[in-house]
């Protein structure tokens, strides 16, 4: 699932990246800046004072794309919890690591509160070996943007989907299959199109 306003560009993810450590550019430049006040010679001192400038205005060009990225994240994060806080089906969003970050309503009366929690554990209490089938799902939906399986549950059959947004996060989705009632016979039970013809 894309989004305009979020940055998914090379760039984008290495400030992020280089965020936490954007303090130590900062002590750099200024360092490096306050060595160019101390030496008498002007080449030199305008080669430190340029190398420490440069090096500030990187560190607050990196915080600002960091700033950016994350909140066009937080704000597409917002507007997918509001879509999905009235299904009819429990959802959830995830990061990458599979930990839980958002429930709406019917997730939350049907699981409890998982916040902090992986899809797996969740997921274990409807059927066996959640792991597998939540890293298959998420690596497809990695791939291809969206990703969805049907599996039997103790409860019956559920649909379970998975949609990706943007780099770093994913909706889930799952979806309570209605069986068709099989106790019919004869025609009844055939799920094909039928014609009856007469001679009127």
């Amino acid at each position: 699932m894309a989004h305009p306003d979020l940055p998914t560009q090379p760039l984008g993810r290495t400030a992020e990246l280089l965020a936490p450590g954007v303090i130590y550019l900062v002590l750099l430049g200024g360092i490096v800046g306050g060595a160019g006040f101390a030496v008498s010679d002007h080449i030199l001192m305008l080669i430190l004072l340029s190398v420490g400038g440069s090096l500030l205005v990187l560190a607050g060009a990196i915080r600002a794309i960091s700033a950016l990225r994350a909140r066009s994240r937080q704000k597409l994060l917002d507007q997918i919890a509001r879509f999905v806080a009235h299904d009819a089906s429990p959802s959830f969003t995830a990061d990458v690591d599979g930990a839980i970050h958002f429930q709406n309503h019917v997730a939350l009366e049907r699981f409890g509160s998982r916040g902090g929690q992986t899809m797996t554990r969740a997921l274990g209490e409807l059927f066996a070996n959640p792991g597998s089938v939540v890293k298959r799902l998420q690596s497809r939906a990695e791939t291809l943007g969206s990703a969805r399986d049907d599996l039997v549950t103790r409860r019956g059959h559920v649909r379970l989907s998975v949609h990706a947004i943007g780099q770093d996060r994913y909706l889930w989705r799952l979806e309570d299959m209605v069986e068709r009632p099989s106790g019919g016979r004869g025609a009844d039970a055939i799920s094909l199109p039928m014609l009856t013809a007469s001679k009127n």
